[in-house]
Formats: C-alpha cells, sequence, structure tokens
C-alpha cells in the first residue's frame, strides 16, 4: 500500500496526485454546525484539484459544503491556484451555490467556513469574502476533509482537469494547522 500523507517537519502533505486525502467523518469530530480554519497551500499542477470540506457523517450525500476547492484547471484557473470557490450542495438534484476568491494559494492561507442553522459565512485569513443563507443549508453532523484529486473524465470533465505534460509529477496541499470549533447557540 502507498502513503498518501506524510508528516515532515510539523507540515502535513500530501504525497503524488492521484486521490489522497484526510477525512474526519468517522471520528469524534462530527459536529452539527460550528467553524472551522485550514492553514495551508497547495503545489501548483494542471489537473490537481485540492478540496477543504465538510461531508455528512452518515456519508451519504448530498450535503457537502466546500469551503476551498480549485478544480486543478479548466475553466477557473490554470493549475496555478490563482483563484478558488466554495460551494454549498444539497438536494437529490444537486442544487448549488458556489462562490469565487481570488488569492494566490500556492502562499500560506487560513480558509475557513463559520457554520450555522441556515448561514455559511466563508473567510481568507480571517476576513469574510462570502456569506451564504439558505434552506439548503445542512442541519446533520458533518466531518472535515482534506483532499487533493485528478480529473476522472479526462474527455467530459468541465470541473476537474486531467493532469497533463506540463504537471509536476508530484503535486503536494501543505497542513499547517487545522482548527474546529463547536457551536454554541
Amino acid at each position: 500500500m502507498e502513503e498518501i500523507m506524510e508528516m515532515v517537519a510539523g507540515i502535513l502533505l500530501t504525497l503524488f496526485w492521484t486521490w489522497g486525502g484526510v477525512s474526519m467523518i468517522q471520528s469524534k469530530y462530527c459536529q452539527t454546525y460550528g467553524k472551522y480554519e485550514v492553514r495551508f497551500k497547495m503545489d501548483p499542477g494542471y489537473g490537481v484539484a485540492g478540496v477543504i470540506l465538510l461531508w455528512a457523517c452518515n456519508n451519504q450525500w448530498p450535503p457537502e459544503i466546500d469551503f476551498y476547492e480549485d478544480g486543478g484547471g479548466t475553466m477557473f484557473n490554470d493549475g496555478n491556484r490563482s483563484k478558488g470557490s466554495a460551494t454549498l450542495h444539497w438536494s437529490s438534484q444537486n442544487l448549488q451555490n458556489t462562490t469565487w476568491v481570488n488569492a494566490d494559494f500556492t502562499q500560506w492561507h487560513t480558509i475557513g467556513v463559520e457554520w450555522t442553522p441556515g448561514n455559511l459565512v466563508y473567510t481568507l485569513d480571517g476576513n469574510v469574502w462570502s456569506t451564504v443563507q439558505s434552506n439548503g443549508v445542512p442541519s446533520l453532523p458533518m466531518g472535515l476533509g482534506l483532499q487533493t484529486q485528478t480529473g476522472t473524465n479526462c474527455a467530459q470533465n468541465w470541473w476537474n482537469a486531467c493532469p497533463d505534460s506540463s504537471t509536476p509529477a508530484q503535486v503536494n496541499m501543505y497542513i499547517d494547522w487545522v482548527a474546529v470549533y463547536s457551536y454554541s447557540p
């Protein structure tokens, strides 16, 4: 079995550019509502996406709250990590609310989401960059996921590109720290 994560000088990093990551959905860290912050950066690399998300602890989809996702190329950048998105997915029809933020994610940033009943507040380096108020905001236990992924359908995938000849052999997501706070109404 190949190792997909490694700790180097106190920094958690993903190894290689297939699918890899860390999930807290089967742990004591599942909770309904709260605040999540992740200090990270990611190497450039076309076709390798980074995703930081909340996933339902019952492992049923939807819902999903992506508070950082970059697609690895295609429609909004060329794999250079100059833009990220946050997307709320809900309902069996995969209804979505997506918003975008510009930043150089090859440099250290703290991305976050404050999740309360009917409301999501997305933050970058402690500053609010977008809010979502919706009946689609989940009200069930969710856990944090940190992952990298490559496109899976290169001919028809408009969201996640596939690696090409410009893609480095190793594209890492570096995690400096993670903070999870419980919700108190």
